[in-house]
């Protein structure tokens, strides 16, 4: 089976659309009425943040993952 790759920025939109489906599953099953008829504008920030943060953390988490293939590659030539 061939493994599906996707490009950043579609795994981004993929994790937009993802939060946005939970954070509107979450408003349809909360107790609250104030939860439930949140707007849509509001959902769509919140969701833009969250995605944000995700952008960030993998960002950083790629920066880190290279630097860390250097090091170790200089620790095996050193060997």
């Amino acid at each position: 089976m061939k493994k599906i790759s996707l490009k950043l920025w579609q795994r981004y939109v993929l994790v937009f659309l993802l939060l946005l489906a939970i954070n509107g599953f979450l408003r349809w099953i909360s107790p609250g009425e104030e939860w439930k008829d949140g707007n849509l504008l509001v959902s769509l920030v919140a969701t833009a943040l969250l995605t944000v943060g995700f952008i960030a953390g993998d960002r950083l988490r790629r920066k880190n993952r290279k630097y860390k293939n250097k090091v170790e590659e200089l620790l095996k030539n050193n060997e």
